[in-house]
């Protein structure tokens, strides 16, 4: 079984079925159900190692999108994304998009491969690790492995402490509960899932 968290809500996937579930402004869980078939049924040479893994990425990507949007339409905040849409013009929403994207690789880029290399290195100058002890290799990757997993819970701690971003947190803890108690064969109920 398989999940995420959406927009107020959490969303499982057992083989093709696909289960939506949301909690509206009135306190009240719609729930949806719905079909994802794989392209890899349909296709066997979609079903040979390495391309199966592509397929499988691209298509969680795909599947993702999807229902961060059916969980939109849920909620009924799609009449206020289509309001802003006609503010905008097409191509500056794309343009937008593209944008963020690439900002948003480079940032990870930096915080996750180029910083912590810089950092480790600089440690290995400071402390002359490069000339004196023949395994410097093994040190500095255990620097840099430390400072990925510290940047990491950084940006973690500074994002959660957004509203939104919090409460989606929140939903991705409850997304797991709710696998574990459905995997562990209780009946699906906030009681059972809390334990």
């Amino acid at each position: 079984v398989g999940g995420q968290a959406v927009v107020e809500g959490v969303m499982m996937k057992k083989d093709n079925r696909v289960s939506i579930a949301v909690r509206k402004d009135d306190g009240t869980i719609e729930m949806k159900n719905t079909e994802f078939n794989s392209v890899r049924k349909k296709v066997g040479l979609f079903n040979k190692p390495i391309i199966r893994g592509i397929i499988a990425f691209i298509e969680s990507l795909v599947l993702s999108f999807k229902t961060l949007t059916q969980a939109t339409d849920m909620l009924g905040l799609e009449e206020d994304t289509k309001k802003d849409k006609k503010k905008k013009s097409g191509a500056s929403t794309i343009l937008l998009m593209v944008v963020s994207l690439v900002l948003g690789l480079c940032l990870a880029l930096v915080l996750f491969t180029i910083l912590p290399t810089f950092i480790a290195q600089w440690v290995a100058d400071f402390f002359n690790l490069n000339t004196a002890v023949n395994w410097h290799f093994i040190i500095l990757s255990l620097i840099e492995g430390a400072l990925k997993i510290a940047i990491f819970i950084a940006y973690l701690l500074v994002v959660s402490l957004m509203k939104d971003i919090r409460r989606t947190f929140e939903y991705h803890g409850a997304e797991h509960k709710a696998i574990a108690c459905f995997e562990s064969g209780h009946e699906l109920t906030v009681k059972n899932a809390r334990k």
